[in-house]
């Protein structure tokens, strides 16, 4: 076998395994999303979008993020907001509007040595199942 055809079927097996990571994703019940600097919400999956109650993706994307968190929990996930935008990964539990309790996680997205925007991923806690 040659080293062309060796690259190519190594590519063939990456792509073959991203495309299954990508159909499990859909399925996993997991909120992933994507924010702006700005705190505007650039994508949800799925599954993220049916977790917010009531709504659909033309309510969710383009709105900021902070207006799907209770009136409570706002200050506090504002904090781990600013601390992702600094570069930190952290963890954090809150509830949404509807009262829905999630563990969430802000992960800054880093694209040639600058943070470009904060990846988040969500479920729900297992008390608010229904």
């Amino acid at each position: 076998m040659s080293n062309l055809d060796e690259i190519r079927k190594l590519t063939d097996s990456f792509l073959m395994v991203d495309n299954n990571l990508k159909e499990v994703l859909e399925y996993l019940p997991i909120c992933i999303h994507e924010i702006s600097m700005d705190g505007i919400i650039t994508s949800m999956n799925q599954n993220g979008i049916d977790m917010l109650i009531g709504l659909n993706g033309e309510d969710i994307i383009g709105s900021k993020y902070i207006d799907f968190i209770s009136d409570n929990d706002k200050n506090y996930v504002t904090t781990h907001w600013n601390k992702a935008k600094k570069g930190e990964i952290n963890k954090f539990t809150f509830r949404g509007k509807k009262g829905r309790k999630f563990l969430s996680c802000f992960s800054p997205v880093i694209e040639e040595e600058k943070i470009t925007r904060v990846a988040g991923f969500s479920i729900i806690l297992p008390e608010d199942e229904h």
